[in-house]
């Protein structure tokens, strides 16, 4: 149908639209909530939100923590999303026993507040598996947080690897916890990054650039199509 009909002219790409007002604005980290309360003033946050499943690579992000924790002491780690796979959740857990790292991770399960809890978070981890669109990515450059994620699926239709986020290869928790340690490490980097990923949401993903978009098409679509009736 595709081949039959369409022209290549005709077509473009609608991402995901989403107003950037839907967020909550990052504040000082005097004025944050800390993720109400899960954490406090003075620890470095990991966010990972997500199902509880295997494609969202919890175990991955759990995997790095001893390397992270080796360079950033005052890390925590916050997991959260509803749980999908119980079998998975239990294999976190195990794993977590197993490296001792109880203290240092929250597993919050399925929120409403997901938008006020990035406010208080200093990276937000996505080692996904696979993706199509990444809606938790949308929030979290919204809302100026830094992120790594799994270079997959549409992951890059967001992300531009050291321009706007971070890229790394699925199931790497070596290159996870490394990226993670040099945003903690470099405010300057961190904001650039956080900058430039809010740039990209207004110009990219807001409903008024899909609605541009949209009316061009359908403009040079109709200009097109009366030139050929009139011939």
């Amino acid at each position: 149908m595709r081949e039959r009909y369409a022209n290549p002219r005709d077509s473009f790409s609608s991402w995901n639209q989403w107003r950037i007002e839907t967020c909550p604005r990052r504040r000082s980290r005097a004025a944050q909530p800390r993720t109400l309360g899960y954490v406090s003033r003075s620890d470095f946050v990991i966010g990972l939100v997500g199902r509880i499943a295997p494609q969202k690579g919890q175990l991955t992000m759990v995997n790095s923590l001893p390397a992270i924790l080796s360079e950033i002491p005052n890390a925590k780690l916050l997991l959260i999303g509803g749980l999908e796979t119980p079998d998975y959740l239990a294999r976190i857990e195990d794993r977590l026993h197993e490296l001792s790292l109880w203290s240092h991770v929250q597993i919050l399960g399925l929120r409403q507040d997901v938008l006020d809890l990035l406010t208080g978070i200093d990276v937000l981890a996505q080692p996904s598996l696979w993706e199509s669109f990444p809606i938790s990515m949308l929030e979290g450059m919204t809302a100026g947080v830094p992120i790594v994620a799994s270079d997959v699926g549409g992951v890059r239709e967001c992300l531009e690897h050291d321009r706007s986020g971070y890229l790394i290869s699925p199931k790497n928790s070596a290159l996870l916890s490394e990226a993670i340690i040099k945003l903690a490490k470099s405010p300057e980097l961190t904001r650039r990054l956080r900058d430039e990923a809010i740039r990209v949401v207004r110009s990219k993903f807001s409903p008024e650039m899909q609605i541009t978009k949209i009316e061009q098409v359908l403009a040079s679509v109709c200009v097109r199509r009366a030139g050929r009736m009139a011939a």
